[in-house]
């Protein structure tokens, strides 16, 4: 959210790179996605691989939503418009513990 225009940037931009390259050297694509896809409420728990959504595009976290619905849909662009091979992960209530 500090930076939202290099989010979408960063997001968008190296997928459209990604999905390029491995159409260049006929490799397959895997996009880890996020279940931000889905709006920040949603209103169905869990959700399903058919639900749509409730969606903000203007929220505060929209930057970083709207960039990962976006490198979705270009995968699956390439997908069909180009015979790429992709798979796209969709990422749920991750977490890490910091290790020192």
């Amino acid at each position: 959210m500090y930076n939202p225009i290099k989010t979408i940037k960063t997001n968008t931009l190296g997928t459209i790179n990604m999905l390029g390259l491995a159409k260049r050297v006929k490799a397959k694509m895997l996009l880890a996605s996020t279940s931000e896809v889905y709006g920040g409420s949603p209103e169905q728990h869990p959700q399903t691989e058919n639900y749509w959504g409730n969606v903000n595009p203007i929220g505060p976290r929209a930057c970083y939503d709207e960039a990962k619905r976006v490198a979705e849909s270009m995968c699956y662009a390439y997908k069909k418009q180009e015979a790429l091979e992709v798979r796209v992960a969709s990422i749920f209530n991750t977490f890490g513990l910091e290790c020192t």
